[in-house]
């Protein structure tokens, strides 16, 4: 990327998007992995996935 030619606001922007998807992906991969680790039943996580619907949120323990 050659963030020479862009005007400094467009480049700022596009940092912006790239820390937030960043962001994103980390919180997601983060949540996966509490609920996979930390749930109070193993399998609950075959179930969902056996189901193919995701829950939203972890479920309450």
């Amino acid at each position: 990327m050659c963030f020479g030619r862009m005007p400094a606001k467009v480049a700022l922007e596009t940092v912006e998007l790239y820390l937030a998807y960043k962001e994103f992906r980390l919180s997601s991969i983060r949540f996966f992995f509490s609920i996979f680790f930390l749930s109070p039943t193993p399998n609950h996580l075959a179930s969902y996935t056996r189901l193919g619907t995701m829950p939203r949120h972890a479920p309450p323990s």
